[in-house]
């Protein structure tokens, strides 16, 4: 059997793998990806059990097997690409080299890779029969910034928390939440036709590798057809699956603030620089930066025994008095980093003790609670 590639384009295909098998696991299969050759394609796929990840490439293909014999083959996915990635030949060839082995040609090299036996590769996962829950149809782009907006507050120490919540606050929004247990990121988007009232947690390492091909095609339509065990996502030449976190994601809802004493308007990159030109001095195992608001200027600060202190102040808009808090300088970036550019965020603060909520009027729809912490 003989099948014939453009690298480049190979290459770009199979790179998402990495972030979907399993690298360093027990069973050494595992760590392989698994191509199917069918007429002018080759369709391959890689799973750690948990997340799986298939693509069909276009290529030409000459089959030549004894009648019956099973046409796939397995490749050791980190060291295929490393071949991939330094030969100079844009034309490669795999070829059958023996039992479990492929012979990958590229102009004037040449290579025989060990593979195993393609019949224990492992399914990816799928959804039982009778268990689909919703559709969310949006383009690639809508769904990779909710998921972006979300992700990176998730804690993976902790089960329930490991991924991002999924629902839909009514019909036709959908909603994405993660916390870790000191912050909470929240978004809402409009998604006709889409109604999902009992929520599902997606993995962080799911939510990561669908990322990175949403990035690749922002414009395109994609669909994720969410079901009791799994998510599904379709595409183009991709197709995603994931099993679902199966625990009790905490009652979100009452953690957001509602009754705010302060209120804080400020530059949102203006906050972030300062932020980053204090936390040199933050103490490294904390980040903790002050924030102290009088009259119509926010001064951020922050000090170490070891280090020495810091201090930048900003100007601001502000509806109440004078506001005085601690907070994880990480914590803040992170949020904030989400808001559009140029554009003005606004703190409001139940007290110096109670959460604070981020939110900016150019994105109502994305709300951020950060617990302050004591300096």
């Amino acid at each position: 059997m003989d099948i014939a590639i453009v690298r480049r384009s190979f290459v770009k295909a199979l790179t998402p793998m990495l972030g979907v098998i399993d690298h360093k696991g027990s069973v050494p299969i595992m760590a392989h990806l698994l191509f199917e050759p069918e007429p002018g394609a080759v369709v391959v796929q890689g799973t750690d059990l948990e997340v799986g990840l298939k693509v069909r490439i276009e290529c030409a293909v000459d089959e030549s097997r004894p009648a019956g014999a099973f046409a796939g083959f397995t490749l050791p996915a980190q060291k295929l690409l490393q071949i991939l990635k330094e030969v100079v030949d844009e034309s490669v060839t795999f070829k059958t080299a023996g039992e479990d082995q492929m012979e990958i040609r590229a102009g004037r090299s040449r290579f025989k890779v060990m593979g195993l036996d393609p019949r224990s590769f492992p399914a990816m996962p799928g959804k039982e029969p009778g268990t689909h829950l919703a559709t969310l149809k949006l383009r690639a782009g809508v769904l990779s910034e909710i998921l972006e907006s979300t992700v990176f507050a998730v804690n993976e120490a902790r089960y329930n928390l490991s991924g991002v919540y999924i629902e839909s606050p009514e019909a036709g929004r959908v909603r994405c939440v993660a916390t870790d247990g000191h912050r909470l990121a929240l978004i809402d988007r409009e998604a006709p036709g889409f109604e999902l009232t009992r929520g599902q947690i997606v993995p962080r390492k799911a939510i990561v590798a669908m990322r990175s091909l949403l990035d690749e095609s922002p414009d395109a339509a994609v669909e994720l057809n969410i079901s009791e065990n799994c998510v599904t996502l379709a595409l183009g030449q991709w197709s995603f699956s994931t099993r679902l976190i199966e625990g009790e994601f905490p009652d979100y809802r009452g953690v957001l603030p509602k009754d705010f004493k302060y209120e804080v308007e400020f530059s949102r990159d203006a906050l972030i620089a300062a932020i980053k030109r204090v936390s040199i001095m933050s103490n490294e195992r904390y980040h903790g930066v002050k924030l102290v608001k009088d009259d119509q200027l926010l001064t951020v600060s922050s000090t170490s025994p070891d280090s020495g202190e810091a201090e930048d102040s900003l100007d601001i808009s502000s509806v109440s008095g004078t506001i005085e808090a601690g907070f994880n300088a990480q914590y803040l970036l992170q949020g904030l980093a989400i808001l559009p550019k140029e554009t003005n965020a606004t703190l409001r603060l139940t007290d110096e003790t109670g959460p604070g909520l981020i939110t900016s009027a150019v994105d109502p729809d994305f709300r951020y609670v950060v617990m302050p912490m004591r300096l």
